[in-house]
């Protein structure tokens, strides 16, 4: 299989409405051991809706930008 590069993202740098989403390319991670990468063609974007709204204990300005959504591209 063919090593990813890069990925597509959706970043936000401020909490608050779906408006903050941004579509970005970014370094593909990397597995560290014990770790896999799991390659996905079809996500969900409101997953991470408590999060990225700031309705989550952890959501503070040092936890910016996040990406609530990531996949790889071949």
């Amino acid at each position: 299989m063919k090593a990813i590069q890069s990925i597509k993202a959706i970043q936000y740098r401020a909490y608050g409405a779906y408006a903050e989403n941004r579509f970005v390319d970014l370094p593909a991670p990397a597995a560290n051991d014990g770790q896999v990468l799991v390659r996905m063609h079809t996500v969900g974007i409101n997953a991470g809706y408590t999060f990225r709204s700031g309705h989550h204990y952890a959501a503070t300005p040092e936890n910016l930008p996040r990406v609530g959504v990531r996949w790889g591209r071949a």
